[in-house]
């Protein structure tokens, strides 16, 4: 299964992960720390849910303003904009599903019907500019944290056991998606909306563990993020290393003696 891979705009970030099973681990990872950072920002540190929203929004904004002529590194600018749009997606869940007055049935069609026209349209402005896959994160991002409460609090199966089905859930859809060719794209929207839903449920259960919090889970997962990253790139490298000796080897065999 492949991310959306979109041309360069100035204001975009030209990179997008392999979706294989580190980038979706980093992405769950970068779940829990963007839920806890955007939990920590509207309740712990009293900024509200509207406010908060606008901070994420600023932050996003100035990340995007850094792209132009910026020397940081591709990937680290991607998974920054990963934890803001979370935390950004957090609070505009909690704005939806506590204060619109349709509950959680309701916000999760609207965003779904919302997340499917964007994904539609989108299909145009990316093939030109690469701008529809922020917007679409963003909904999914909203989707997946509405559909956490959802299970955990409006279905009452709590933030554990919702975390495990979740799970389960992620995994057929990855499954279903590396195991095939065609509709790729579809696996992966359905696989944000997941891993950002088990995300919101593991967040909130860290979160509320004695002593934990939303500031020092946020702070555990950011540092997490980073060596989830990690993970395999020396196995990585050493496949290069032996595909380049076999090829070489290879190279000399043909070239023999004739």
């Amino acid at each position: 299964m492949r991310s959306p891979q979109l041309p360069h705009h100035p204001y975009t970030i030209p990179y997008r992960p392999k979706a294989d099973v580190r980038t979706w681990l980093s992405l769950l990872v970068a779940s829990i720390c963007g839920t806890a950072c955007g939990d920590w920002l509207a309740n712990d540190a009293g900024f509200g849910l509207l406010q908060g929203l606008g901070i994420f929004v600023t932050l996003l904004c100035l990340l995007a303003a850094l792209v132009r002529g910026t020397t940081i590194s591709r990937a680290a600018l991607y998974w920054t904009a990963i934890v803001l749009t979370r935390g950004a997606a957090t609070n505009l869940a909690d704005l939806a599903t506590h204060r619109s007055g349709v509950g959680y049935g309701g916000v999760l069609c609207i965003l779904a019907l919302v997340l499917l026209g964007v994904l539609a349209i989108g299909r145009g402005w990316s093939s030109r500019s690469g701008t529809g896959y922020w917007p679409a994160i963003l909904l999914a991002s909203t989707l997946g944290t509405a559909s956490g409460d959802g299970i955990a609090d409006g279905l009452g199966l709590g933030v554990w056991p919702g975390s495990a089905c979740m799970t389960l859930v992620l995994g057929a859809v990855l499954s279903i998606g590396w195991a095939s060719a065609k509709g790729y794209g579809t696996a992966y929207w359905l696989g944000i909306v997941a891993v950002r839903s088990d995300g919101t449920m593991l967040s909130d259960g860290l979160s509320h563990l004695p002593g934990i919090g939303h500031a020092t889970c946020a702070v555990v997962a950011a540092v997490l993020l980073p060596a989830t990253l990690l993970i395999a790139a020396p196995r990585r490298r050493d496949q290069c290393a032996s595909r380049a000796s076999l090829e070489g080897a290879l190279r000399m065999s043909s070239s023999g003696p004739q």
